[in-house]
């Protein structure tokens, strides 16, 4: 039961012997737990009361340290693949890009695919620190992931500025005073976007990858 901030919430201390088991089944479409009642309303328990003379208290979970340090190398293995997989495939894409679009675009498409190499160190960071002390912290830190494409595009406009082109770029000093990203160009801002998203392709290798083998497998 949820009480309102200025009332106090009540409490009552039972013993052991005076409570039973109750089953409860969670009813999502109502957020509440459903009780199995009686023919007077009243709860239904699953037995009489709790079984206390065979109860020995809380067990302490086995830990195995050394699945532990296996996971953990793990971890730091695989998020270690996705940023090489994100940097090799950033620097494939920006070679097709100067290919196909120019220098000046795929030099913009290799700056979106360094950030989003951020992008995962950062979200690195705030994994390993969960849990520990330092997870405000990290999390605060990881944030900085969200800002990176966003330099990016401040930095392609202030190119652009600077150049005195760009879309919005008028004759007049108020250039400089409209929103930075007035002056970013459809293809620029194609460019940033799709060198920044570059880093999903790893993930989605890593993740299709054993689907496919295992399909292949099968047939």
């Amino acid at each position: 039961t949820e009480y309102p901030s200025r009332k106090r919430r009540k409490s009552k201390l039972l013993t052991m012997e005076s409570l039973s088991p109750l089953i409860a089944s969670y009813v999502r479409t109502e957020d509440a737990y459903k009780i199995p009642t009686d023919g007077n309303g009243r709860p239904l328990p699953s037995f009489e009361m709790y079984d206390l003379e065979n109860y020995a208290g809380p067990t302490a979970a086995i830990v195995n340290t050394d699945v532990i340090q296996e996971d953990l190398a793990l971890y730091n293995d695989l998020k270690w693949e996705l940023i090489k997989g994100a940097s090799l495939a950033g620097l494939i894409g920006t070679v097709v890009a100067n290919l196909v679009v120019g220098l000046d675009d795929a030099l913009i498409y290799a700056a979106g695919a360094i950030a989003g190499v951020g992008y995962l160190f950062f979200l690195g960071v705030k994994t390993d620190t969960v849990g520990s002390s330092d997870a405000k912290l990290g999390s605060n830190i990881s944030n900085l992931r969200f800002a990176l494409p966003l330099i990016v595009l401040v930095g392609v406009s202030f190119q652009n500025l600077s150049n005195g082109g760009g879309v919005g770029v008028g004759a007049s000093e108020d250039a400089f005073t409209m929103a930075a990203f007035r002056t970013v160009r459809p293809d620029q801002f194609a460019s940033a976007m799709l060198g920044f998203l570059t880093y999903r392709i790893p993930l989605f290798a890593s993740q299709l990858g054993p689907l496919i083998g295992e399909s292949a497998g099968m047939m």
